[in-house]
């Protein structure tokens, strides 16, 4: 069954996944800002929302790259080519990576080998999210992966498990969510573990501490221009709450929230 879905998943891949997604430009687009020395969160790039690891990490792949090959300089388009294969290979390997761990989570919840082998393989065969992450390109496979391995972690390797919160937190802010219950829960090495590893990557996205300017410039699209939580798609708990506030609007003319 894994090397069957493998190959299915590697079929989507190459079928549905180009560099022209509307996810993936956003990456690149804010990539290109970063090495320019722009603002990868300007208005007129529009789309990127996340802190800028992921930006920071396809710029130097970038420029690692055309180091390398010695591009003409007129020609960053094949660079940029290559840096999408890099990309999709990390996609293909991350699925790879959450079929084994959601299939350890399985049977750490108590099923059986060939239970918990058929009910995964449905699992990602049959995944409508999961094909729409590869035509589009987007990252939350990565952000799955971290919270599996929060998950898997945490009861033997609690300091671990905060590591894979502290680098989920750097593609995606969802993982940070998980402070709030260790904290009550007094998980205090897992704490550490995030405060530990969130750290240690902003010590090396800052040049250990000396240039903070893309978190500023996150900080301030962040506080100033995210946008409202208004598309239903949204599944942050502010769009649940907001989007579940309109609902007497649609009978009285009451709204807790303007529509």
């Amino acid at each position: 069954m894994p090397l069957f879905v493998s190959l299915q998943i590697l079929f989507v891949l190459l079928e549905e996944s180009h560099p022209q997604g509307s996810d993936y430009l956003c990456y690149e687009n804010a990539a290109q800002a970063v090495i320019t020395g722009l603002n990868p969160y300007a208005v007129y790039l529009k789309c990127y929302l996340y802190p800028p690891l992921q930006a920071q990490v396809l710029a130097f792949l970038y420029q690692a790259i055309n180091w390398g090959l010695m591009f003409p300089p007129e020609n960053p388009q094949k660079v940029w080519n290559i840096v999408f294969y890099f990309y999709q290979c990390g996609q293909f390997l991350q699925i790879l990576l959450a079929y084994y761990l959601t299939y350890q989570l399985a049977q750490k919840m108590g099923l059986r080998v060939i239970p918990a082998s058929l009910i995964v393989s449905a699992l990602f065969l049959f995944n409508d999210p999961l094909v729409r992450t590869i035509k589009f390109n987007q990252i939350n496979v990565w952000v799955l992966n971290c919270f599996l391995l929060t998950i898997l972690w945490v009861p033997r390797h609690p300091f671990f498990s905060g590591l894979a919160v502290a680098l989920g937190a750097h593609i995606k802010l969802y993982t940070l969510s998980l402070l709030l219950p260790w904290t009550l829960t007094k998980q205090w090495r897992a704490v550490l573990g995030v405060i530990a590893g969130f750290s240690a990557i902003l010590l090396l996205q800052t040049d250990f501490g000396q240039d903070w300017t893309l978190w500023q410039q996150f900080l301030g699209y962040f506080t100033q221009r995210v946008e409202k939580p208004s598309n239903y798609r949204n599944s942050s708990i502010w769009s649940f709450i907001y989007n579940f506030a309109k609902i007497p609007g649609r009978f009285t003319d009451a709204s807790f929230f303007p529509l």
